[in-house]
């Protein structure tokens, strides 16, 4: 009988030190959790302070952007006016600096300034070097503008010189090309577009415009580019056979579309010898 006792003595002893020991690692795994909470509780008030922060900071450059782009139209605007939806510089107004214009293009995009006037990208002027190897190269053939331009050539029969041109006669190729007028003008929203949309001679003058190729419209042209915007011209005529046809196109439209560049009509120029 006493072996009995001295044994539910020595059970309940371990029972209640086993007790012991599980309630005390219940207070620290209750002590690890509240610190984990309070941890958790810090990390989100610096969470919402950082968030906070960039919220400020964004509105902020928005702010800045926005004061920037008004003072720029308010500019654009102090120079000239709108008459029948078309921007007009004031007399007054020097010919604006071709130094701002973009030295280089955005991917996919046309460069135009607060009258949403087409600009053009500034082009190096040839020297007399350069302006020799291509009078050299044109004069046993003449080059295809579309191919050296504009990478593809919509005539399977083109008559003009579709070999290798260094980067000196290409210079000169695109000096000539943007001395001729785009037939749209500022309104042109074609990317491949290589024509001119404003006059780049250095001493070229509102006074001289009516003798200039790109007339009045290329000339006293901001040439801040106020945006950067997607082409919005892809020709919308269909394929027509017969040279009637193509010609009937090029007199209405100026240009026309073939399965060989179905997104672009070919330039006005590609089909006559300039």
């Amino acid at each position: 009988m006493n072996d009995t006792n001295n044994s539910l003595k020595v059970a309940q002893v371990d029972a209640l030190s086993a007790m012991n020991a599980l309630e005390t690692t219940l207070q620290k795994c209750r002590c690890a959790v509240e610190d984990s909470e309070a941890k958790y509780e810090q990390m989100l008030e610096k969470y919402e302070i950082l968030k906070a922060t960039m919220a400020s900071h964004e509105a902020s450059q928005g702010a800045i952007a926005s004061a920037g782009a008004e003072q720029h139209v308010v500019k654009a605007l102090s120079e000239g006016h709108f008459e029948n939806s078309r921007y007009v510089p004031n007399k007054q107004v020097a010919k604006a600096d071709t130094s701002d214009l973009p030295t280089e293009g955005r991917k996919g995009l046309i460069p135009i300034n607060a009258a949403c006037h087409r600009l053009d990208i500034k082009i190096t002027r040839p020297t007399a070097s350069q302006w020799n190897a291509y009078n050299a190269h044109t004069s046993v053939k003449k080059i295809c503008n579309a191919f050296h331009i504009q990478h593809h050539c919509s005539s399977p029969a083109c008559k003009f010189d579709h070999t290798t041109i260094n980067s000196d006669i290409k210079i000169c190729l695109l000096n000539i090309l943007k001395e001729s007028p785009c037939r749209k003008k500022g309104e042109c929203r074609r990317l491949d577009c290589y024509n001119g949309h404003v006059c780049q001679k250095s001493a070229c003058d509102v006074s001289k415009a009516p003798v200039c190729n790109l007339a009045h419209t290329g000339h006293k042209v901001d040439t801040r580019v106020a945006r950067w915007i997607s082409p919005g011209y892809k020709g919308a005529n269909k394929e027509s056979s017969g040279k009637a046809a193509v010609k009937n196109k090029v007199e209405k439209e100026g240009s026309i579309t073939t399965s060989a560049s179905k997104e672009w009509p070919p330039m006005v120029a590609d089909l006559v010898d300039i």
